[in-house]
């Protein structure tokens, strides 16, 4: 009887290491999804890379927004009264 207990316990431990194994191979060598990973790597990379940058560039848009607003301010005549 300690035969068949014995058997009975490894019994579903086989199961899921097979499904296991299964669920790997399908994993290496369906392509199905790539694009989209492929996508989001990219999407990454590129996020990663504005986060980088934009510390850099902040100064320099701020002083341009900052230029234009003066100029318009300044260059700005209102319209006479009307009578």
């Amino acid at each position: 009887m300690p035969c068949c207990a014995a058997r009975r316990d490894k019994a579903p431990v086989k199961a899921v290491a097979r499904s296991i194994g299964r669920l790997t191979a399908r994993f290496v060598f369906d392509d199905c999804g790539q694009d989209l990973v492929e996508y989001g790597l990219l999407t990454l990379i590129v996020s990663s890379a504005l986060i980088a940058i934009f510390p850099v560039l902040q100064t320099s848009i701020q002083n341009a927004f900052w230029n234009w607003g003066v100029a318009i301010n300044r260059d700005w005549v209102p319209n006479p009264p009307g009578p």
